[in-house]
């Protein structure tokens, strides 16, 4: 990687558009600003000029990896203003909407997740794509399937912290983490907003679905939450599980495999990515 003041001295060197990647920056005629949200490069327009040739420094290579997306139309006031970026520093970060390892305690994650990052997902480049493009807006549903083992929590925890750069309204969770949570709402010296919450959520995820046993109320429960978020075009669910389509159309009936097949599926597959330790 070249640090922006080497890309600016020679930038005819540079290959144009040589790959696609998540850039949190981009050029203006005024200098480098910071993005409302990460974008593809290969989907990024010149703010001044439309045009879509562009190269791809990194700020300060020092501090941080993230990449800028720098105009290359030899045309437009960007790209004829681009020695003024050739002492630039690395622009003051914009705070999260929600501190990721905040994310993981309130919902139960630990501190095991802290280290999730959106830009380690090792997944298709067709996956990336989707995943950034519903980070931006989440609706309707995906469903990640696949074996255990195989990147669906994983995909799913770097969704949300993708999420999280810019919106605090997400809710992680597990089936046996939500059945607790719908039972605790039964109780009658606990005034619960749990329900409201998972419904009205602009990112809900549902990890490990279809294992262990759930009453009729719950599936009931689970339905009502999904046809309501479905009538909002702001708001997205993921259900990441293990079972095939025949076997979760058994688990969880007819009716409501039909609202879920509305989105877009997701098949994980290869060996297991967890690791044991050796003795």
């Amino acid at each position: 990687m070249k640090s922006l003041s080497i890309v600016c001295g020679d930038i005819n060197k540079f290959k144009k558009n040589e790959e696609v990647v998540l850039c949190e920056y981009a050029s203006t005629p005024k200098g480098y600003t910071l993005l409302p949200m990460p974008v593809l490069s290969n989907e990024y327009e010149c703010s001044s000029c439309s045009g879509k040739d562009h190269y791809l420094p990194v700020l300060n290579p020092a501090l941080s990896s993230k990449k800028a997306w720098l105009c290359a139309n030899p045309l437009c006031e960007v790209y004829k203003n681009k020695n003024k970026f050739g002492g630039a520093t690395t622009p003051t970060q914009s705070k999260r909407a929600l501190v990721w390892p905040l994310f993981c305690e309130m919902n139960g994650l630990g501190d095991s997740s802290h280290d999730v990052k959106f830009e380690g997902l090792q997944q298709s480049q067709g996956k990336i794509d989707y995943l950034t493009k519903f980070s931006a807006n989440p609706r309707g549903n995906i469903i990640m399937r696949g074996k255990p083992g195989t990147g669906k929590t994983y995909s799913s925890l770097a969704l949300c912290e993708l999420f999280t750069r810019r919106n605090t309204s997400c809710i992680f969770t597990s089936q046996k983490k939500m059945l607790g949570d719908w039972l605790d709402t039964f109780k009658t010296d606990k005034i619960s907003t749990y329900i409201d919450r998972v419904k009205n959520c602009n990112l809900l995820v549902i990890d490990d679905f279809g294992t262990g046993e759930v009453s009729p109320g719950f599936m009931s429960f689970f339905m009502d939450v999904i046809d309501s978020r479905m009538q909002w075009t702001n708001r997205g669910t993921v259900i990441t599980t293990n079972l095939t389509p025949a076997n979760m159309a058994i688990f969880c009936g007819q009716a409501l495999m039909d609202r879920l097949n509305t989105g877009q599926e997701f098949n994980f597959e290869g060996p297991t990515r967890r690791h044991q330790a050796a003795l």
